[in-house]
């Protein structure tokens, strides 16, 4: 089970970075869906009138957190990808030390593709 102050950081980072997109005229829909044991492995669909759909797993670190941990992450994701089951494109953003970071999650690993202050602005 998640602690509480953890699932409260994650809803802070899942509508902070839902802002952001909002804002970029996107339409975005928060996934709180669960599959029977296990839970939707995105935070967020977005998409825009014209593009792909994007799934978006959305984190925040801690000071002192591993590489590893984010490692597994893109790991995982990247098997996601290779599932061929989410028709669309898999970001992964994170917010560290003050900064989002966005990633295009590929086949073998992920590429930075993004940088934001604030996801709100």
């Amino acid at each position: 089970m998640i602690a509480v102050h953890e699932y409260h950081n994650i809803r802070v980072a899942e509508y902070a970075v839902k802002n952001h997109l909002l804002n970029r005229e996107y339409i975005v829909a928060r996934v709180t869906e669960h599959h029977g044991k296990d839970t939707v492995p995105f935070n967020l669909i977005a998409w825009q009138v014209s593009g792909e759909m994007t799934f978006i797993r959305v984190r925040s670190c801690r000071k002192g957190s591993s590489k590893q941990g984010f490692r597994n992450e893109v790991r995982d994701l990247s098997t996601l990808l290779q599932s061929h089951r989410y028709p669309g494109s898999i970001h992964l953003w994170i917010y560290d030390d003050g900064i989002w970071k966005q990633y295009l999650i590929l086949l073998g690993g992920a590429i930075r593709i993004g940088e934001f202050k604030n996801a709100r602005s």
